[in-house]
């Protein structure tokens, strides 16, 4: 008998707080490595609502980095998909309400990304 494997390729599920999508090319900043490490740029990805509901939408990774969030150049918290976050003061406090036992702001994830369906 003979058996062919074929490798598929599972799309991850990424989960937002408030799915606004209003940029052609936006960013989600996550607590932790956890984005960082599991996605990589050109990979697509499941867009979700807070609960696990897909919207419908994909998001392709652009860019990505990781560390401080203290580092983080102005320009990507300017295009933060979430418009309440597109200030310093305003993606700390959204970054707060995301993680209410706490967060890292040592280590963010900055996922850079564009909706491509």
């Amino acid at each position: 008998m003979r058996v062919t494997l074929i490798k598929v390729d599972l799309m991850k599920q990424v989960l937002f707080g408030n799915p606004v999508f209003d940029l052609p090319i936006m960013t989600t900043v996550r607590n932790g490595d956890k984005w960082f490490v599991d996605l990589e740029v050109g990979d697509k990805f499941e867009i979700c609502d807070a609960s696990g509901t897909p919207t419908g939408q994909i998001g392709q990774v652009l860019f990505q980095d990781c560390g401080s969030i203290f580092g983080l150049h102005d320009v990507w918290i300017e295009i933060n998909h979430d418009p309440a976050a597109r200030t310093p003061d305003g993606l700390r406090e959204a970054m707060a309400a995301a993680y209410p036992s706490g967060w890292n702001c040592e280590e963010v994830s900055t996922i850079g990304f564009r909706i491509v369906s």
